[in-house]
């Protein structure tokens, strides 16, 4: 809905971006990884830790309505198609850490364990995502409408602790790799 519900961004404007960060810049950090992987090959999965966490700030740019204006840029028109370039970025950076985190679990795990995990966290993801539709329209707030928010002082009236718990989370989790990536890594002979 983000995408695509502007009324200042016409859908050939839109379709332009996504061409533009789905297939021109998605390729060119393809390549440049595999040019990079090629001599080291952890650096895809050291750069995809070290991203922290860009689907949860895609998320917030959406729900917070942090990214349905931008008042300091000059037309309604410039602040869609930027506000809609961020979201499509933030996008790609979260398809290069999946392939990052991928890249990973091939390098540290033997193939038996790789496919468990996999299948795994396809288990766990979809027992998540069906609770997360059949329990959707709760009454809580997960993020805060951060537009709402004249000042820092405010933002605990308007923020909801779920909101703090998924930051955490997701910071840990890359930590988390990182350290056991590392630790992998050392132990190899």
């Amino acid at each position: 809905m983000f995408l695509w519900n502007s009324t200042a961004v016409s859908s050939s404007q839109t379709t332009c971006l996504i061409i533009l960060f789905g297939i021109i810049i998605w390729g060119i950090m393809l390549f440049s990884f595999g040019k990079l992987c090629k001599k080291h090959s952890w650096v895809l999965p050291i750069f995809a830790m070290g991203l922290g966490s860009p689907r949860w700030c895609q998320i917030v740019w959406v729900t917070s309505r942090l990214g349905l204006f931008l008042p300091w840029l000059s037309s309604s028109v410039i602040s869609s198609l930027v506000t809609r370039s961020l979201w499509l970025w933030l996008g790609v950076l979260d398809n290069i850490q999946g392939l990052g985190m991928g890249v990973m679990l091939l390098q540290t795990l033997t193939r038996h364990h790789a496919s468990f995990v996999l299948v795994c966290a396809q288990i766990v993801g979809s027992i998540f995502a069906i609770l997360g539709h059949y329990l959707g329209p709760l009454p809580i707030k997960l993020f805060p409408n951060l537009t709402a928010v004249e000042n820092l002082a405010q933002l605990s009236k308007f923020s909801c602790s779920w909101f703090f718990v998924a930051f955490v989370l997701e910071a840990l989790i890359c930590g988390l790799l990182f350290l056991s990536y590392r630790r992998e890594q050392l132990w190899r002979p």
